[in-house]
């Protein structure tokens, strides 16, 4: 795998690639983290008439 095509720093195409990979990454982060939110924000919910119920 050539990582240096030219000299003083990385090859254009392996920085392409390794932006590619971190975007998925990124995508995947966002999705998680959005089903974390929702999930806690009904875990709220319901622990907010869990407790109504119970007063």
């Amino acid at each position: 795998m050539a990582v240096r095509t030219i000299y003083g720093g990385t090859a254009p195409s392996e920085t392409r690639r390794a932006l590619a990979v971190e975007r998925g990454f990124e995508t995947e982060d966002e999705k998680w983290f959005s089903e974390r939110t929702v999930a806690l924000e009904r875990a709220a919910d319901a622990l907010e008439i869990t407790v109504a119920e119970r007063c």
